[in-house]
């Protein structure tokens, strides 16, 4: 099924309902456009060219580190306001999207649900799925090759530091939090001082630890479960981590290089499509559905499953533009078809999508300043071929850790996933002065334009 048969099957599907995302960014409401009855996007951040956005970041003019970020209408008046007209969106017949299950929608959504069908799972049904030592545990089960973690006590303070020791002696070692997402809730570990006691407080009695595998090279996928249980396969990638000028930590998320990928061995890529089919499958043996994200590392010519992302990625819009390019139905579409019992489109194996996706890429920019700064122009002096996507509008005061924008590069980024090219390690780093400069303090603004 083509990618127009695909959206008009969806649109069959909804009727007479009209269509809401609702976010952390609005711009990932883009690919979900094509649908016609779509009416409106609601989001935390990021509003990009997509009609109908309400943007908290536009009611209160900033941008905000989103990473445990919460809404709270009660205290906040554009809160508030949010609030009032998301309730007031959804006080009609509605299919709502959501980029992941929360709290916040559930309480909201059966407030109105004579009106309105959620395509997602309930939020104390999704997070589940967060937890990574069961997910891993029962993946492994599987046949499916995980990173071999040890789980360590959090409890025994001598207990862990003997632990560790023992860990660190073959070389660094990874401690992870058992919820996680972006490189959030990892640590590079060379002796059990580098664990700090408050991120020993965040794990719930317990620890994984593995040793730091390098060199390696880390990848991605975009997938879909269907009722079937058939998995849609969708742009992979080598993923981007610890890139200088956008980590926010050793394993922090940084990007994806949706070029380089098609250079590696066919090997790899069937066992890449392997692993993931195998971790659909299980997902829906398990109730999920929808889409869907894996992330793997290649290390030494094996691949280990790293993590299993039960939500939209970071990948996604990028290769929904991928996916169009091919003519498929992308993931976000995938999405709502398989929430609205429409058949999973036409299989395509890993290494044609490695060999037919267009050439491209992206670089996550942060905030990396202890500061605040605020959007004063376009990039100019970037080169052909880069394009700047989800900024924020000008005078948007962005907080430290909040998200930029991303690059985006019609061609490879990386060799590795760990480093950039230097050509383009040397515009990106130039990038946040181009188009942003630091907020002045209070009451110098009017003088300083004068």
């Amino acid at each position: 099924m083509k990618r127009k048969e695909f959206v008009q099957e969806i649109e069959r599907r909804i009727g007479r309902r009209k269509f809401v995302w609702c976010g952390i960014l609005g711009g990932n409401a883009r690919p979900l456009t094509a649908i016609a009855q779509f009416a409106e996007a609601f989001s935390i951040i990021a509003p990009g060219e997509v009609p109908g956005a309400v943007c908290l970041e536009r009611l209160t003019g900033e941008r905000v580190d989103t990473v445990g970020f919460k809404l709270q209408p009660k205290e906040s008046p554009a809160h508030g306001e949010f609030y009032r007209r998301l309730y007031a969106s959804l006080s009609e017949p509605a299919v709502v999207v959501t980029h992941e299950a929360s709290q916040f929608f559930s309480s909201l959504y059966f407030l109105r649900h004579e009106f309105v069908q959620h395509l997602g799972l309930f939020y104390e049904r999704q997070v589940t799925f967060d937890h990574k030592p069961w997910v891993e545990s029962e993946l492994r089960k599987s046949g499916v090759r995980v990173l071999p973690w040890r789980y360590v006590s959090t409890y025994d303070d001598r207990a862990l530091r003997s632990a560790l020791e023992d860990a660190v002696r073959d070389g660094p070692v990874v401690v992870r939090a058992n919820r996680s997402g972006g490189g959030d809730g990892l640590t590079l570990v060379r002796q059990p001082e580098d664990v700090p006691p408050a991120w020993q407080d965040r794990a719930d009695g317990f620890m994984a630890v593995a040793r730091f595998l390098e060199p390696s090279v880390p990848l991605n996928i975009n997938a879909c479960v269907f009722p079937d249980g058939a998995i849609s396969l969708h742009a992979p990638s080598l993923q981007l981590i610890g890139i200088a000028g956008s980590a926010l930590g050793p394993f922090g998320y940084c990007g994806n290089d949706f070029t380089r990928v098609r250079e590696l061995d066919g090997g790899v890529l069937q066992a890449f499509e392997e692993m993931t089919v195998l971790a659909g499958r299980w997902l829906a043996s398990m109730g999920y559905l929808g889409a869907f994200g894996v992330d793997a590392l290649l290390h030494e010519g094996t691949l280990y499953l790293t993590e299993v992302n039960p939500r939209f990625q970071g990948s996604s819009l990028l290769s929904s533009h991928l996916d169009a390019a091919l003519d498929r139905p992308d993931v976000f579409l995938a999405h709502v078809g398989a929430f609205l019992g429409a058949a999973a489109p036409d299989p395509w194996s890993l290494a044609a999508l490695a060999r037919e996706q267009p050439p491209a890429a992206q670089i996550v920019a942060r905030n990396t300043r202890s500061e605040p700064i605020v959007r004063k122009g376009d990039a100019e002096g970037l080169p052909a071929g880069v394009d700047c996507w989800l900024l924020p509008d000008r005078g948007v005061v962005v907080h430290p850790r909040a998200l930029l924008g991303r690059a985006v590069v019609r061609g490879a980024v990386t060799e590795d996933g760990w480093q950039l090219h230097r050509d383009v390690a040397a515009w990106f780093a130039e990038l946040p002065a181009m188009l942003f400069e630091v907020v002045e303090p209070a009451g110098n603004t009017e003088s300083s334009r004068e």
